[in-house]
């Protein structure tokens, strides 16, 4: 339970910080249901927990416009 919380947290910081700043309107309850869903689901095929990270997120905003690999070259960034 804890887990969860605190990468939902983690997670609606980073969304939050980037709405801002970009001018976008963020629900927390979308969120945790969003987040919730993405988790069940990925229960079912031996997922890890997908939660947002505020250093991915930055690589990621500075790296320019979103694309399909780019959370690929975000985790290859960020990642030991």
């Amino acid at each position: 339970m804890v887990i969860t919380l605190v990468g939902f947290i983690e997670s609606f910081i980073a969304t939050k910080v980037y709405a801002n700043k970009h001018g976008y309107f963020v629900s927390a309850n979308r969120e945790l249901v969003a987040l919730g869903a993405a988790n069940f689901v990925a229960g079912f095929f031996g997922s890890y927990s997908a939660f947002g990270s505020m250093p991915r997120t930055a690589v990621r905003h500075r790296r320019g416009p979103p694309g399909g690999w780019r959370g690929v070259v975000a985790h290859h960034d960020v990642s030991p």
